[in-house]
């Protein structure tokens, strides 16, 4: 099965992506071609400063109505979720997300299930269509899932993060959980450009596949031979391998208005090819002893 592509807006998150901040303006340059390429489906967050403002504005100039696209919102786990939400909407002029979900988990069990309950509440009230969550690790999405309603599990997936993805897919099949996945192309290090820490000046420098260089290398030089075979780029085979990885969304961040060019992807790798590449994914994704690519101690 090959996932269905959408627009994550994490690059205008300022300092919580890898990434420099992004000046409004510039953004919007990259949704108009977004949205004029055909594109409407969105991956957003209430952490992401402008992003929903940002949408809602070119949405607003290209005369995108609300049925005709669709909006994934993320608000951590506090005891304003609900305000949140609401805040979100009104930034958005919307009535509705179309799934909404908790961005991370958090360990105060009292917090995590008043937050399930504004979740249930904020779709009684059809202010959602679909609730979930975003980046728990196995345990913790068998342990909710059991307690409360879970439709959505969104996390990344991609060559460099395939850890507990097999346990993940078999208790989503068994609780009927759609998965949205994001960073497919490993937060651009897939693309060849980077074979050590050197070669970059932001946050990515320190992820732990840099400490795992033999390993890291290992995988690229396979991305990179699959990628003469097939005559494409690094990162057109990168997002092959996620969309062929049995979630239902793919979502991809962009930095750059010709990066909206891996939208009309269409290679499909073989199977015995996935199954070399995920070996390799598994090896370097266990050596990050934490439960998220992100080193994220939540």
């Amino acid at each position: 099965m090959k996932s269905k592509l959408a627009l994550g807006l994490v690059q205008v998150g300022g300092k919580l992506s890898f990434y420099e901040d992004m000046q409004p303006q510039y953004y919007k340059d990259i949704l108009r071609k977004a949205i004029r390429s055909g594109i409407r489906v969105f991956d957003s967050a209430y952490s992401y400063e402008n992003a929903d403002n940002l949408l809602y504005s070119v949405l607003k100039e290209q005369h995108v109505k609300r049925e005709e696209y669709d909006i994934t919102q993320k608000i951590m786990p506090l005891p304003t979720f609900i305000k949140k939400a609401e805040t979100s909407l009104s930034r958005l002029n919307c009535d509705y997300f179309n799934t909404l979900l908790i961005h991370w988990p958090t360990k105060d069990e009292r917090l995590l299930f008043s937050t399930f309950k504004s979740l249930e509440k904020l779709k009684t009230e059809e202010k959602c269509i679909n609730i979930g969550v975003s980046n728990f690790p196995y345990e913790l999405l068998k342990q909710v899932s059991s307690d409360f309603e879970v439709n959505v599990l969104e996390r990344s997936y991609s060559l460099i993060w395939t850890k507990e993805i097999d346990k993940i897919i078999e208790l989503s099949n068994e609780k009927n959980i759609k998965l949205y996945g994001y960073a497919p192309l490993g937060e651009g290090l897939l693309s060849g450009k980077y074979r050590d820490k050197s070669s970059l000046n932001d946050g990515r420098k320190n992820l732990w596949v840099f400490d795992h260089l033999s390993e890291f290398h290992s995988l690229l030089d396979m991305v990179e031979k699959l990628a003469i075979k097939y005559s494409t780029t690094m990162a057109e085979i990168a997002l092959a391998f996620s969309r062929q990885g049995g979630f239902d969304r793919i979502f991809i961040g962009i930095s750059k208005p010709y990066q909206l060019d891996i939208f009309s992807s269409t290679i499909t790798l073989e199977e015995d090819e996935i199954i070399t590449l995920k070996k390799l994914a598994d090896k370097i994704s266990s050596y990050n002893l934490t439960d998220n690519i992100y080193q994220h101690r939540w």
